[in-house]
Order: C-alpha cells, then sequence, then structure tokens
C-alpha cells in the first residue's frame, strides 16, 4: 500500500505542472558510471535530442548519438530504410488456413473470424511497436507517429489490419519527402477514403438528390493543409480591417472542392462493390462518377477547365493546397508542436517556413530544421523560448520498453515471432492513445487546448494535457506498474506466450555498484538531467525502503516516469 499511494501521488502531480513557450558501448556493462557519468553534461544534451526526434532509445543509442554527432546522426537517419509494419500482418495473415480449427483463445495472435481480414485490428498496436522496436530509423519512425496525428485516419472505425499498416506504411515511406507527393498518395488511399468518406463519392445529380459528401473536402483544407484562417509565415493570423481573423475558405470552396473529389473507388473493382483485397492498393477514379464541370474555388486560386481528365484534376488540386501560402506555417507548426515544444514562438516557426518554401515542402528538411533550431536546442532555464512539452503517453511507455530492452529477443523480420502482443488491456483505455486509434480526425487531443490556469492565463496551449486528469494519471501510473512487474503485454487467455517482460540485469548491477550513479542514470535517460533534487530525495528513499534488488530498480523506474520532470519534455 505504501509504494502505490506513493506513485499515485507522482502521477497526480503531473496534471498541475505548467507548460512554457551502434558505435562503441561506452554506457555499457563494464564501467557504466565512470564512462558517462564523467560527461552527464553532453550525455544529456543528447539524450534531450533524442526525446524530441525518436519514439525512445537505449544506452547504446545514446552512446551511438553521443559520439557521432547531432547533425551526422540526422543525415544518417534522414537515409535509413523504413521498418515496415505490412509484412508483419502479412506473415500472421498466412496463418489464417493453418489456424481455422484452433480456438482464437489459442493463437499467439489476436484474430477474427470474417471474410477477407483474419487478422484482427488489435495486431495493429503489436505490429507497429516491434517495428518501433526492432528498426534502426529511429528518427523516420517518430516523424511517422506525428504524420498519422496530422493526416489522421482511425482503426475506431476502420477495422482493416493490413490496409492499416500499409497506410501507416505509407507514411514511413514519405516521412522525409515532399509533402506535397505524401498528401497526394494520402488521397487515393482508401483507408482515408473510407474513414472521410468520400470513396465511392459521385457527382451531384439534381434528379436524384445526389450531392458529393464533403467530409474529405472540408478536413482536407481545415486539417492537413491551409487551416481555418489566413496566416502570415511566423504563424500569426492575418486581420482584417475589422480587426478579425480572415478565414481562408467558405462553404462554397467546399462545396466545389468535394466536387473534385469525386468517382474514387477500389481499384479493379466495380464502383460500389467491397472487395477487401483492395484496401491496400491505391484508389482509382470512375469517370462515370466523377463531376467534370468548370470548378473554380478559394478566390480563383483554384481553377479547372470542364472537361480535365479526373487523375490531372486531383493532382492540381493537391498540388495547388500543398503549395498555398497558409500551408507551409500551418503544417510546420504542427510539426514543431509535436517534436518541440507546445508553443513555439513566431520566429521559430517563421525560421522552419523558410525551409519548407526554399524547398518545396520537403520534410526531410523541415524536421531537420525543426530539430537543429537554436530554440529546439536551447535548454536555458532563464530563457523564457526554452521549448516544454508534455511527453504523450505512448511514447512515455514505449521510452521505458525501450530503456529497459523490454522485447530485445524480437527480431528483425516478420517471421521473427515469439507470440509477443501488445493490446492487453486495451491500450486506449489504460493510455487514451493507441497507434491509428484516435478518437476523430481532430487526433487524440485538441491542438488548441489549453490547461486552465496558469497555461490559459498566458495564452499558451498544451495540447497533450487534453488527455490528463485524474483518472488518467492514475490509470497511467497503473499500467506502466503491471507493465514493470509483470510484463507490457500478458496474453488474456493463454499464459505460455511470451510476454513483453523488462530485463533489469544492467540496472541492478548499476545500483548494487553505486546507488548514486543509478539515480543519476535514471535522470539522464528520463529526464535528460532535469530531475529536481526534491524528487530525487524521493527516488533515493524509495530504493531504501523497497527489500529486493529488482523491486529497487522498478520503483524508482516509476517514481522517475510518473515525476513531472520525467512527464514533461523540457
Amino acid at each position: 500500500m505504501r509504494e502505490t499511494v506513493t506513485r499515485f501521488c507522482f502521477s497526480l502531480v503531473i496534471v498541475t505542472v505548467p507548460i512554457l513557450a551502434e558505435s562503441s558501448d561506452k554506457l555499457g556493462e563494464s564501467t557504466p558510471h565512470s564512462t558517462w557519468h564523467s560527461q552527464q553534461n553532453e550525455y544529456a544534451k543528447a539524450a534531450r535530442f533524442l526525446m524530441q526526434s525518436t519514439l525512445g532509445f537505449n544506452r547504446r543509442e545514446l552512446a551511438n548519438i553521443n559520439s557521432v554527432g547531432v547533425e551526422p546522426w540526422i543525415a544518417s537517419q534522414l537515409t535509413t530504410e523504413p521498418t515496415k509494419l505490412e509484412p508483419h500482418i502479412e506473415f500472421l495473415a498466412s496463418f489464417g488456413e493453418r489456424d481455422l480449427n484452433t480456438s482464437p483463445q489459442k493463437l499467439p495472435y489476436h484474430k477474427v473470424i470474417s471474410t477477407g481480414n483474419t487478422v484482427g485490428y488489435l495486431n495493429f498496436s503489436t505490429t507497429w511497436l516491434r517495428a518501433v522496436l526492432s528498426g534502426d530509423d529511429l528518427l523516420r519512425q517518430r516523424v511517422a507517429w506525428a504524420l498519422s496525428q496530422i493526416l489522421v485516419v482511425s482503426n475506431r472505425t476502420n477495422l482493416l489490419t493490413e490496409a492499416s499498416a500499409n497506410f501507416y506504411d505509407m507514411l514511413l515511406d514519405g516521412a522525409f519527402g515532399h509533402y506535397e507527393d505524401l498528401l497526394l498518395n494520402v488521397t487515393y488511399h482508401p483507408v482515408m477514403g473510407r474513414y472521410l468518406t468520400y470513396m465511392g463519392n459521385s457527382k451531384a445529380i439534381e434528379a436524384r438528390n445526389i450531392v458529393p459528401d464533403e467530409n474529405y473536402a472540408r478536413e482536407l483544407m481545415q486539417l492537413f493543409t491551409i487551416g481555418l484562417w489566413q496566416l502570415d509565415d511566423n504563424g500569426n493570423q492575418k486581420r482584417g480591417a475589422d480587426g478579425e481573423p480572415i478565414a481562408t475558405y467558405t462553404n462554397e470552396d467546399i462545396r466545389v472542392i468535394a466536387s473534385i473529389l469525386t468517382g474514387f473507388w477500389l481499384d479493379k473493382t466495380r464502383f460500389g462493390k467491397i472487395d477487401w483485397n483492395r484496401f491496400d492498393e491505391p484508389m482509382v477514379i470512375h469517370r462515370k462518377h466523377h463531376d467534370r464541370h468548370q470548378k473554380t474555388a478559394l478566390n480563383g486560386y483554384i481553377s479547372i477547365a470542364a472537361g480535365t481528365e479526373p487523375n490531372a484534376e486531383i493532382k492540381y488540386l493537391i498540388k495547388s493546397l500543398a503549395n498555398h501560402p497558409n500551408t507551409a506555417p500551418f503544417i510546420s507548426r504542427k510539426i514543431i508542436q509535436h517534436l518541440i515544444t507546445s508553443n513555439p514562438s513566431p520566429e521559430y516557426i517563421a525560421r522552419v517556413v523558410k525551409v519548407w518554401r526554399a524547398s518545396n515542402g520537403n520534410l526531410g528538411k523541415v524536421v531537420t530544421a525543426t530539430l537543429l533550431d537554436p530554440e529546439a536546442r536551447s535548454t536555458a532555464a532563464a530563457n523564457s523560448l526554452a521549448p516544454t512539452k508534455l511527453k504523450e503517453p505512448i511514447v512515455r511507455v514505449v521510452s521505458l520498453i525501450k530503456l529497459l530492452d523490454c522485447g530485445n529477443n524480437l527480431g528483425k523480420q516478420p517471421t521473427d515471432f515469439p507470440g509477443l502482443q501488445w493490446w492487453h488491456p486495451y491500450l486506449d483505455e489504460q493510455l487514451n492513445q493507441e497507434p491509428l486509434g484516435a478518437n476523430s480526425v481532430f487526433n487524440f487531443f485538441d491542438s488548441s487546448y489549453a490547461n486552465p490556469g496558469a497555461i490559459a492565463d498566458k495564452n499558451l496551449v498544451s495540447p497533450e494535457f487534453d488527455l490528463v486528469d485524474a483518472v488518467s494519471s492514475a490509470r497511467f501510473t497503473n499500467y506502466v506498474w503491471q507493465g514493470l512487474t509483470l510484463g507490457f503485454h500478458r496474453h488474456p487467455n493463454n499464459p505460455e506466450f511470451e510476454a513483453l517482460k523488462c530485463d533489469f540485469t544492467w540496472e541492478q548491477n548499476l545500483l548494487n555498484s553505486d546507488k548514486n550513479a543509478f539515480v543519476d542514470y535514471l535522470d539522464l535517460m528520463l529526464t535528460a538531467g532535469n530531475m529536481t533534487e526534491s524528487t530525487r530525495q524521493i527516488i533515493q528513499s524509495q530504493i531504501d525502503l523497497d527489500s529486493s534488488p529488482v523491486d529497487k530498480v522498478r520503483s524508482a523506474v516509476l517514481g522517475v516516469a510518473v515525476s513531472p520532470e520525467g512527464a514533461i519534455l523540457q
């Protein structure tokens, strides 16, 4: 009970924290303290950078970036091949016939019995985690995770497991390419077509009271490109003569854009007929159902002559929106918020936008500029521009799994499948997040959310705090503790399948050698050297209270992970 109360209190503190604007094993098993502790400041800077640019890292990856340097590391990551998700789902699907008469409770994966979809959608989170843990593309995985929260589709209404994996792989492929190309691919993807209900969108037929669905047309502008309000390059809203913000589009613009987005359906399939095997292939446009009239929108910015070829119309539309003056500041701000800080300064946004425009929206260059910007690299406590944000629940959990080498025997091939799962208890219930599991197209949290009190009073935002309350904080703490003690996944019906358990051997050896060095290590890996003295005293006291060495490690890891310094990226 003592331990439970301590951890619960830690988690509640998080709610009130305000947000302001493979080389050598130098951290290895032999002399862990002498090698990194003497260079703690440099390692802390490297750790903070990895917190911004990855979904989690271990001591070997930290030693590597500290050795090679940030800029060479980024350059290398930009050319590292993506670790894909779909091959693993395909591997699970290959079990379909073999496992047809086997009880789903006895299978090492989640299975449903339905035509064309034998692999349950709960496997998606397992497959996602395997890619994150086993791949060398750390930066690409982090950027794809951010893009999945900008170009949102959700498994909550789209339970097509392999197609969803294919969609995510598209984000991985496009993470460092041109935004225009990625957006075009997104527009043709059946998962997006089904999620935002424009697949099967037909041209207007007045006599039959048929009008095109406007869902994707609206979100394509509002969320994926130009946003609601006209912006300067620094992200500030432009104002009209009346002092009010200027809207970027009208309802009539939505209607016209919707008429362009007509005729989409699955490839090699009759219009309106479902073929589940085609959902991981780009859609095609059926000319009969596409509006071929002249179209003008956004005060003439978009102008299409009557009779233009349908695919040419779509390509023109996406190119126009991707290159609209508003898109660079609107999407750049989102990228900065997901990677670095909830409240980037106008100057920060303007510097990234400059790179966007010079590179025609090359995301690799935009991400590089975002990570290397002086504001991103600033750590001075007295500097009002020092970036801070609340870490997302998924990122906090994956960071622990990476740190503690949980699941380090996964292997890198789809066939390396030891029965590991990561979906039970259901992630959205425990963490308010799961890969491709947003509540709506607006993502898991509102990007304009401001926590009441100091944050809102200063006209700042704290998007990730939209997920936080007393209940979610306690639930998160309990989830982490169960993960540390029992494994981050246990098969709900069959304990013979492998649990995602953590190996604390290295940490126990360090603790047995030097308690202060052990706490310093957790400070480095989980807070980038930002642990306060009060938190340090709590952690050290907890270590003294626990009896077994492994419990000492677990309690200390939990304490740092749910502390304010562990929760806030600063």
